[in-house]
C-alpha cells in the first residue's frame, strides 16, 4: 500500500470509529484483532494490513469491506466497475430516466477533468 492509500484509509477509518464514538481499543476488540494493530492503521504506520483485518475492521464500523480494500488500494482502480456499471447494479431500483440523467451529469463532470467515464484512466494506456 503506497503513502496516499495508507493516508486515505487511516483518515476514512478514524473519522468514521468517532462517527460511532468508538475508541480504537473498542473496534479491536469488537474485531478480535490487536489494538496496536487499530492505532498503526490509522497512524498510517501499516504498509500491508492483512485483508481479514480490513474486513473485520470493516464490519465493525459498518463500511462495506470493498470500501476499504480501495481505500487501501487493494483493488486497482483499473478493476474497479464503471460508474454507468456500478449505478444500474447497485441501484438498480432508480427509473431508467433518472439513471440517464445521472450518468449525463456524471461525463459532464468527469470530462471537465479531463477524465473519459467509459475508457481507460490517464496514462493507463501508455507504455
Amino acid at each position: 500500500m503506497d503513502q496516499l492509500h495508507a493516508q486515505t484509509l487511516a483518515r476514512r477509518m478514524k473519522e468514521r470509529r468517532q462517527e460511532l464514538h468508538l475508541t480504537a481499543t473498542e473496534v479491536a476488540r469488537r474485531a478480535d484483532i490487536d489494538p496496536a494493530t487499530i492505532t498503526r492503521i490509522e497512524a498510517g504506520r501499516i504498509s500491508s494490513p492483512r485483508s481479514d483485518s480490513l474486513a473485520a475492521i470493516a464490519k465493525v464500523l459498518d463500511i462495506p469491506v470493498t470500501d476499504f480494500y480501495v481505500c487501501a488500494g487493494l483493488v486497482p482502480d483499473k478493476e474497479l466497475p464503471t460508474f454507468n456499471y456500478y449505478l444500474r447494479t447497485k441501484y438498480s431500483n432508480i427509473s431508467e430516466k433518472d439513471r440517464a440523467i445521472l450518468e449525463g451529469v456524471f461525463e459532464q463532470i468527469t470530462k471537465a477533468y479531463g477524465h473519459d467515464p467509459r475508457g481507460p484512466s490517464n496514462g493507463e494506456d501508455e507504455g
